[in-house]
């Protein structure tokens, strides 16, 4: 009897665990692109999305709010096609409109953008100023959300990431990018991701 009773238990005890997945324990892949000491650059890739952890560990003034330039920012160009320049109307990018925000556009050329929700995107963003477990001390931390279905041509994924620290200037990923300290866009060098 006691064998019947540990085989019922069992089959409860996974029938428990089987319907208390949820979609949130989707898979996910996890990966660096930057690991500095005052940038980290993460995505992690579940089933319908990738999100972007963008944080400026030196960064521990909130500038969120703000006018240009004493203001902090983040924009990502995205090489759709990798082909390593910037077609017009096809080629596209996120920003920050206003506080968490987003806005999405195509590019036009390297200093030309069409204009925010031209580009029509179910992207999100979240712009934070806390801690992490990076660093104890509060920064800025963005949180961008991509959903797949919208890079199904982007593969690999080239994209040029520009961070505005308020009174500092731009950062530009990857470094070697020939506009380094602008907000010109150029994929003459670009972080990739294979997904």
């Amino acid at each position: 009897m006691k064998i019947n009773h540990l085989s019922l238990t069992f089959v409860f005890v996974l029938l428990t665990l089987l319907t208390s997945c949820k979609d949130d324990d989707e898979p996910q892949i996890s990966t660096t692109l930057v690991n500095s000491q005052t940038h980290h650059i993460k995505v992690v890739e579940t089933n319908d999305n990738l999100e972007l952890t963008i944080e400026i560990l030196s960064d521990t003034t909130n500038n969120l709010i703000g006018n240009f330039p004493d203001i902090d920012l983040i924009t990502i160009a995205i090489d759709k096609n990798a082909n390593g320049i910037i077609d017009e109307d096809f080629d596209w990018g996120i920003g920050i409109l206003d506080f968490n925000e987003i806005c999405t556009y195509y590019l036009i050329d390297s200093m030309t953008i069409s204009g925010c929700g031209i580009l029509e995107s179910e992207a999100s963003l979240n712009s934070n100023f806390i801690s992490s477990s990076l660093s104890p001390d509060n920064h800025i931390v963005w949180n961008i959300s991509i959903p797949k279905e919208e890079l199904d041509d982007s593969k690999p994924l080239n994209m040029v990431i520009k961070t505005l620290a308020a009174g500092e200037g731009y950062t530009t990923f990857p470094e070697d990018n020939i506009y380094n300290n602008s907000a010109t866009i150029s994929f003459s060098a670009v972080l990739s991701l294979d997904w």
